[in-house]
C-alpha cells in the first residue's frame, strides 16, 4: 500500500482502538502518559519455544545481534498472535532480555534461578534490551532500545538481600531476575541510557511512534498520570 493510499485509508477508517499485548502491570502504568485510552489482550505464545526457534535460525550471531533477533522478534509475533483476533485495531507489545557476558536472561524459570542470575550480574556491567512491535492493517513498527546497567559487588550484605528480595516474589517476572522501579534498584550502581528500557518499555519512544498510529484529534485528552 503506498503513501497516498495510506493516508486515505486513514483518513476514511473509524477511530481505531489501541491493545497493549502485554500483562505487565509496569507497561500498562507507562502506557497511560500517552493518553491514549487502551485496553490489555495478552499473546497466547510459548515465549520459550519461540526463542529457542529465534536462537536457531540466527545461530551464526553474536550475543549481542543474537539478543537483539529475540526480543525485535519475540515483540513481532505477540502484536501479530494478538492482531490475527483484533485486524480493526493497532497492537503494541513488547519484550525485554538482560545480556551479561555470553548469556542472555529472560525471566527467571525458579528462585534458585533468579539466585543464580543476580549472582552473576554483581559487580558487572550488562545490557538491557526491549523490543518493541507497533502494528495495524497497514503499518508495522518495530524497534529495539539498549541500556548499559551497572551492579554493585555483592559485599556488605548483598548475597542476603537477593535472597530477602527472591522471597518477596518479585524477581520471577522479570527478565534478569530484578526491576529497577522495587529493591532490585538497591543492587544498581550506575546506568547508562534510557531508565525505562530497563523497565521493560521505553515510554518517550514508544510515544513517538504511536504518534503515526492516532493522531492528536483521536486521543482521550492530556497524558494521564500513573495511578
Amino acid at each position: 500500500m503506498d503513501f497516498i493510499t495510506k493516508e486515505i485509508h486513514r483518513a476514511t477508517r473509524p477511530k481505531a482502538e489501541l491493545i497493549l499485548a502485554s500483562a505487565s502491570p509496569r507497561r500498562q502504568e507507562l502506557l497511560k502518559l500517552c493518553g491514549i485510552p487502551f485496553t490489555v489482550v495478552t499473546a497466547d505464545i510459548d515465549e520459550v519455544a519461540l526463542e529457542l526457534e529465534v536462537r536457531m535460525r540466527h545461530h551464526e550471531s553474536t550475543h549481542i545481534r543474537m539478543a537483539k533477533h529475540i526480543v525485535r522478534g519475540l515483540a513481532k509475533k505477540k502484536a501479530e498472535t494478538v492482531f490475527a483476533s483484533h485486524p480493526e485495531a493497532v497492537i503494541l507489545s513488547a519484550d525485554t532480555v538482560v545480556l551479561c557476558g555470553n548469556e542472555i536472561m529472560g525471566k527467571p524459570t525458579s528462585e534458585e534461578d533468579a539466585y543464580r542470575m543476580l549472582r552473576k550480574l554483581s559487580g558487572r556491567t550488562h545490557q538491557v534490551l526491549t523490543g518493541v512491535c507497533i502494528m495495524n492493517d497497514t503499518d508495522k513498527t518495530i524497534f529495539h532500545t539498549a541500556t548499559k546497567v551497572t551492579f554493585h559487588g555483592w559485599k556488605d550484605g548483598g548475597e542476603e538481600l537477593a535472597r530477602q528480595y527472591i522471597a518477596t516474589g518479585s524477581p520471577m517476572d522479570k527478565a534478569g531476575a530484578y526491576g529497577i522501579q522495587d529493591l532490585g534498584a538497591l543492587f544498581v550502581k550506575e546506568i547508562k541510557g534510557d531508565y525505562y528500557t530497563v523497565m521493560g518499555f521505553p515510554i518517550a519512544e514508544v510515544h513517538r511512534r504511536l504518534m503515526n498510529f492516532f493522531p492528536m484529534s483521536e486521543r482521550g485528552g492530556a497524558p494521564n498520570e500513573p495511578a
